[in-house]
């Protein structure tokens, strides 16, 4: 068997409303939507058989392209939320697992305000101790909202860690 680092990634296109939504429930492949660019998802709601994966770190990547009104509407009051064989291990604000590696903040000028950055900087959500996921135990992420923003944006849930097959 070899270890890799590696990581699983599934996407949300949030729409024009709060969003409630399951992730890694299909894999890559397996319908239009889900194509290589959308996720990488293994199985659908699990590794296959042989693989174990071992979860180091949860990252949400964020697109560039979200505004500073909606960036701050995304993050109120929301939640990720990680689940293995049913049981939630993880629980936390969708904020803490922003990752500094696609949105680096806003920079506005104003002809009567001084400069302002705003941005979200982060190194994801560290899991410590890891999270081993064995091929064939059932897991998802669920991220939920619960305020709509004005535009649709993709988000992309990243999950960092050691592939063994």
């Amino acid at each position: 068997m070899a270890d890799r680092k590696y990581v699983l990634f599934d996407s949300i296109d949030t729409g024009t409303a709060a969003f409630d939504t399951l992730l890694f429930q299909v894999a890559s492949g397996a319908d239009p939507t889900h194509s290589e660019t959308y996720t990488n998802m293994r199985g659908a709601g699990s590794l296959p058989g042989a693989e174990k994966f071992t979860l180091n770190k949860v990252s949400l990547i964020v697109p560039p392209t979200l505004s500073p009104s909606d960036t701050n509407i995304i993050f109120k009051d929301s939640i990720l939320q990680f689940r293995l064989l049913n049981q939630v291990l993880l629980w936390i604000p969708l904020i803490v697992a922003v990752d500094y590696s696609f949105h680096n903040g806003f920079f506005t000028l104003a002809t009567a305000a001084n400069n302002q950055v705003y941005g979200n900087l982060g190194e994801g959500y560290v899991v410590d101790p890891p999270i081993d996921i064995s091929g064939g135990e059932k897991f998802d992420v669920r991220v939920k909202t619960t305020t709509p923003t004005s535009l649709s944006y993709r988000l992309v849930v990243a999950l960092v860690g050691i592939l063994t097959f």
